[in-house]
């Protein structure tokens, strides 16, 4: 059987209102979820135990750095791989070469490996200005002094070595400047091609002035970070990517005298130095793309707060029109108006 139904003109204007907002909502959020406008976002920090944490190789994130590159007579630089027996505390060092940037970005390009853009493209790099960059295969940061496996890069600026009358004097050095430039990474979690996420830049610049007396000695902390991608649409199932990138957290600073008061060097002639080694603080990034399920969703709980809305306004209004109406159809007054006939 069919189901009467009392219609109000206040009734049709309320359920006009309720379908348009519905609309408008859904054409917005058809938009979102097609086009893929909206992400949840997210970053976990946590401090980690570095002995669970395994070889962060940099050279897999294209991790190449740049210290200038000074005359002879004036300094030298030595970049070290650097194992630590962490029971006898001894120290075993693997030398790194060096090579001009600019012709070490040449010959990577060639072999198919190329510096990344950001990098390589430094205005000060494309000036002419001689920097120095490592021509290695591997690089590996891992532990802290304390852990139980402890490896870090050394790079130093040490003092002349060439003899008293080719170098010049210790005064001479004073003051002078020295940049290093390392790949700081961006996550652009705007991009979805994986292969154009992460964006470097040369931001990451560091510098030190030698001197004959005190060396500043300079740790900058990096960490291999997780990013965790959930990009499809039907989230039923784990369709997660991840990506890594070294990232850097931080850096110390600290002075050693490099000569005692008598002017006499105190173990060797290094004039400043950079160590590259992990940090215990490690981040997992997260973005969540707008899937169905989050669409769905939306659009249903909005639908359910508009009818209940729609509901609650008409159905006291149109219940009082409803009755009103009942009684106007069942009962009847008649209207008699009493004449002078009527008094007699």
């Amino acid at each position: 059987m069919g189901e009467d139904t009392y219609k109000t003109m206040f009734g049709g204007a309320v359920s006009l209102l309720v379908w348009s907002i519905f609309c408008v909502f859904f054409y917005i959020k058809s938009v979102i979820f097609f086009a893929q406008t909206e992400s949840d976002l997210g970053v976990q920090e946590m401090h980690v135990d570095l002995t669970d944490i395994g070889d962060i190789e940099l050279m897999n994130h294209n991790f190449i750095f740049a210290i200038n590159k000074l005359e002879p007579n004036l300094a030298r630089v030595e970049v070290n791989q650097v194992i630590m027996d962490t029971n006898t505390r001894e120290e075993v060092r693997t030398p790194i070469p060096m090579m001009d940037c600019q012709a070490l970005f040449k010959k990577r390009e060639l072999a198919g490996n190329p510096v990344n853009s950001d990098f390589r493209l430094n205005r000060q790099f494309k000036s002419g200005d001689p920097f120095l960059c490592p021509d290695a295969e591997s690089m590996i940061v891992r532990g802290e002094y304390y852990a139980d496996e402890f490896k870090y890069i050394e790079v130093l600026m040490k003092g002349c070595e060439l003899g008293e009358g080719a170098c010049l004097s210790k005064e001479s050095i004073n003051s002078i400047k020295v940049n290093l430039f390392s790949p700081h990474s961006n996550i652009d979690f705007e991009e979805f091609d994986l292969t154009k996420m992460i964006k470097y830049s040369t931001t990451a610049k560091m510098f030190s002035f030698l001197d004959s007396i005190f060396a500043a000695k300079h740790i900058i902390y990096l960490m291999e970070n997780k990013i965790e991608l959930e990009d499809s649409r039907i989230k039923i199932f784990d369709m997660s990517e991840e990506l890594n990138v070294v990232q850097q957290h931080g850096d110390f600073m600290y002075y050693e005298r490099v000569l005692d008061y008598e002017g006499q060097p105190l173990r060797d002639q290094t004039l400043t130095a950079f160590y590259l080694q992990s940090d215990s603080m490690h981040r997992i990034y997260s973005r969540s793309t707008y899937g169905v399920t989050d669409y769905l969703g939306d659009l249903g709980g909005l639908f359910d707060i508009l009818m209940l809305f729609g509901v609650s306004l008409t159905s006291f209004i149109t219940h009082k029109l409803w009755v009103g109406s009942m009684i106007r159809h069942f009962f009847q007054i008649q209207k008699y108006f009493m004449d002078e006939t009527d008094l007699e």
